[in-house]
C-alpha cells in the first residue's frame, strides 16, 4: 500500500506539473487565461486533498512525493526548452525554487485540511461506538 501511494502521488504530481507548466510557451505566464503559479497552487491543494482522502494513513508524506513528481515535470520542460534553444532558462535553478515555494506550502495546506477532516470523522465514529456500548 505504501509503494502504491508513493507511485500514485508521483504520477499525479507529474500530471499536474505538465498541466500547469507544459501548455504555455516560454516567457508566457498564462495557461487558458490562468496564471501558471496560481494554477500550481490550486492544483497542489486539490491534489493533496484528493490523495489524502484516498490514502488516509500517510497524509503528511503525500506532499513530498507529489512535489517530487511536479519537479520532474518542470525539469523535463526546462531541459526540453534548453535542447531546442540554449539561450532559454538561463536562471532555471530559480524557476525550480519558485515552483517549490508555491507547491510545497500549498500541498501541506491541503494535507492539514484533510488531516483535520480525518481526525474529526474519527472522533465522530468513536463517539458513536461508545454510545452503542
Amino acid at each position: 500500500m505504501k509503494n502504491k501511494m508513493r507511485l500514485f502521488s508521483i504520477i499525479m504530481g507529474l500530471i499536474c506539473g505538465a498541466l500547469s507548466y507544459w501548455f504555455n510557451a516560454y516567457n508566457e505566464m498564462y495557461v487558458l487565461g490562468i496564471n501558471i503559479y496560481i494554477l500550481m497552487g490550486i492544483l497542489s491543494v486539490l491534489l493533496a486533498i484528493f490523495l489524502g482522502v484516498r490514502f488516509k494513513k500517510e497524509v503528511y508524506s503525500i506532499p513530498l512525493y507529489y512535489s517530487f513528481g511536479f519537479i520532474i515535470a518542470v525539469l523535463g520542460r526546462i531541459f526540453f526548452d534548453i535542447a531546442m534553444d540554449s539561450s532559454t532558462h538561463n536562471l532555471f535553478p530559480f524557476e525550480i525554487v519558485f515552483v517549490l515555494v508555491i507547491i510545497i506550502p500549498a500541498s501541506y495546506c491541503g494535507a492539514l485540511f484533510i488531516n483535520f477532516i480525518n481526525k474529526r470523522n474519527f472522533k465522530h465514529l468513536e463517539n458513536n461506538s461508545n454510545a452503542k456500548n
